[in-house]
C-alpha cells in the first residue's frame, strides 16, 4: 500500500480507473473501523505485555462465536447446528488452555526454587561507622 500509491494516480488520470472519496456515511464507517483497529492493537500489545502472545492469539479466535451470534441476534440470520457445535469446540479449547496454564503455574508456584530452603548466614561483625578508624 505504501509504494502502490502512485499507480492509483497514474490509473487516475489515464482514465482506466477514477478515483474519488467514498460518500459521507461510508467515510464515518470507515473512520470507525480504523479507531477500532487502532483500539485493538493497542489492546493486544497490553494483553500481550500482562499474558502471553499464545493466551492473546488464541483468545482472539473467540471473536468467531461472538460475531456469529451477533450476526444472529442483528440480522436474525438462521444458524445450522454445526455452527453451534463449532463455537462450543472453539469456547472448549479455549477453556482447556487457560486450564492447562493455571495448573503449570500452580505446580511452579509448589515447587521451592533452588537455594529457596538455604539459610542465609548474616554478617553479625561490628563495622565500622563513619568517621571511626578501622582496625584493618
Amino acid at each position: 500500500m505504501l509504494l502502490q500509491w502512485p499507480v492509483i494516480i497514474i490509473l487516475h488520470y489515464v482514465g482506466v480507473e477514477p478515483f474519488e472519496l467514498p460518500p459521507p456515511p461510508a467515510q464515518d464507517g470507515i473512520a470507525i473501523n480504523i479507531v477500532l483497529d487502532i483500539v485493538l492493537t493497542a489492546a493486544n500489545f497490553v494483553g500481550i505485555a500482562f499474558t502471553s502472545p499464545l493466551f492473546i492469539t488464541v483468545g482472539s479466535i473467540l471473536t468467531i462465536p461472538v460475531s456469529v451470534l451477533a450476526d444472529k441476534f442483528v440480522n436474525n440470520f438462521l444458524l445450522p447446528v454445526w455452527a453451534f457445535i463449532g463455537m462450543a469446540l472453539i469456547m472448549v479449547g479455549f477453556l482447556l488452555l487457560n486450564i492447562d496454564v493455571y495448573l503449570k503455574m500452580r505446580a511452579e508456584k509448589e515447587q521451592p526454587t533452588e537455594g529457596q530452603n538455604e539459610v542465609i548466614a548474616l554478617n553479625t561483625e561490628k563495622t565500622p561507622l563513619l568517621g571511626e578508624e578501622s582496625s584493618f
